[in-house]
């Protein structure tokens, strides 16, 4: 049986144990006690009892009884809805903060490692410079050295040519 159905019965039925208990109360329409008891009609709640009203009464408590169910399960779903949407939030919220965690951390080790790199390349090339400059000073030395080499010796070979010179002069003399 489906929900509704079941539903229905159980209104009727609760509209309906009023009427029977009255007939088991000695209204006369209660269950026969021996062989020949006899109901008596006349006084029978249920002869007196307007059919029509009763199915428009069962039909309304029907319908009052879907309404506020309808109402409970709208009710209990928003509240659902409502609850989801702040759990959500929530999670929404811890997920950014986590994100926003993340992405520092990501951008200190980027800055760790961008120092690290730059000191390092800084490091290489400043060592790189000193050997040119050394290399430059070495150059620059050796050539200076070699300079004065062949200076004093043109200026040695012309103090010699120029003693020989003077020598000869005065032996010629």
């Amino acid at each position: 049986m489906s929900h509704k159905a079941l539903l229905i019965l159980g209104v009727a039925a609760c509209l309906a144990a009023p009427a029977v208990l009255a007939q088991g109360r000695g209204g006369g329409g209660g269950p026969p006690a021996g062989v020949g008891q006899t109901l008596n009609r006349a006084t029978s709640p249920v002869q007196s009892m307007d059919h029509g009203s009763f199915g428009r009464d069962t039909s309304q408590r029907a319908q009052e009884l879907r309404n506020a169910d309808h109402e409970t399960r709208t009710g209990f779903g928003a509240q659902q809805s409502i609850d989801a949407r702040v759990e959500h939030d929530r999670d929404v919220r811890d997920t950014r903060i986590q994100d926003r965690r993340i992405d520092a951390k990501v951008k200190a080790d980027t800055r760790v490692r961008t120092t690290n790199q730059t000191q390092s390349t800084f490091g290489q090339d400043t060592a790189a410079r000193a050997k040119l400059q050394q290399d430059a000073d070495v150059d620059t030395r050796n050539s200076f050295g070699a300079e004065q080499s062949t200076a004093a010796k043109v200026h040695a070979e012309s103090r010699t040519t120029r003693d020989d010179d003077k020598d000869r002069k005065r032996n010629d003399d």
